[in-house]
């Protein structure tokens, strides 16, 4: 019996493990053909952009008014030394930088952008308002373009929908600025001088050093004799103090010396005085 049942549980484990590895071939093969439709569905996409896209060039190409579709691409418009009139721009996981600062702008001109998880950037030429009417959805839409005053400056009108994107309306400066079209890689070693004007600055640094030690000989020299100088003054001073000490001593001694004879004079005087008053007692 207890073999009976080892091997219906071996059975058991056995078929459940088989059951386990169909279930994980059947998910490999399900992300491979979500993968394999994915991968599809943005061949179709791109496919389709690309027609589109040239048929919108054959379009902007006989007409005034320029359209662009982005998606999931980045896109740079220039319009330079032509006249403007408008554009339609629809964006969609993309992001697009329209530059008009050298675009001719004579009249009233519509900007109509559509904006979906991108950004936008115009930038304008001066001497031209502009007018922002826009429909954001959790978006963000800025026109920090001044206004001009005067009934023949152009206006340009920008309509926007953005859901989850950004817009910015700037002005162009009176600096130039470098676009990525217009980005010229400068030689980062250009400034850096030449071994000769090396050796020329390292030669004058040079000349220059020495020109200071021997402007700086004489000053030592006359500090050195300020210093001898200085030292004489002083000993002077000391010998002075130490004569002044050894008179004053002297003359402290000599006090003292005058002092004790004077004192020894007293003292004979009181003593002959007192034997004349004992002899002038015993006469009597």
């Amino acid at each position: 019996m207890s073999m009976c049942k080892c091997k219906a549980k071996k059975n058991e484990v056995a078929n459940v493990t088989k059951a386990e590895n169909k279930s994980t071939v059947k998910k490999v093969f399900k992300v491979i053909a979500i993968m394999a439709a994915v991968n599809g569905v943005i061949q179709l996409i791109a496919k389709a952009k690309q027609k589109k896209d040239a048929v919108n060039e054959e379009k902007n190409g006989n007409s005034n008014i320029k359209v662009y579709d982005v998606f999931m691409n980045g896109k740079s418009i220039k319009i330079e030394n032509e006249e403007f009139e408008g554009i339609v721009v629809k964006s969609i996981m993309g992001g697009v930088d329209i530059d008009l600062r050298n675009a001719i702008i004579k009249k009233n001109v519509y900007i109509t952008v559509k904006n979906i998880i991108s950004g936008v950037s115009i930038r304008v030429p001066q001497g031209v308002n502009v007018k922002l009417e826009s429909r954001d959805f959790l978006s963000g839409s800025d026109n920090l373009v001044p206004e001009y005053e005067g009934e023949d400056v152009p206006v340009i009108f920008v309509e926007t929908k953005s859901y989850l994107s950004g817009l910015s309306i700037r002005p162009a400066s009176n600096k130039e600025e470098k676009t990525r079209d217009e980005y010229v890689e400068e030689d980062i070693f250009a400034d850096v001088p030449s071994e000769d004007i090396l050796k020329s600055a390292t030669q004058s640094e040079k000349k220059q050093e020495t020109q200071e030690g021997k402007s700086d000989e004489p000053k030592a020299e006359e500090e050195a004799e300020a210093e001898a100088e200085g030292k004489e003054a002083s000993s002077e001073a000391s010998e002075e103090a130490s004569e002044k000490t050894e008179s004053e001593e002297a003359a402290k001694g000599e006090v003292k010396a005058a002092q004790t004879e004077e004192g020894k004079e007293e003292s004979v005087s009181d003593e002959t005085i007192a034997s004349k008053e004992n002899s002038d007692k015993t006469e009597a």
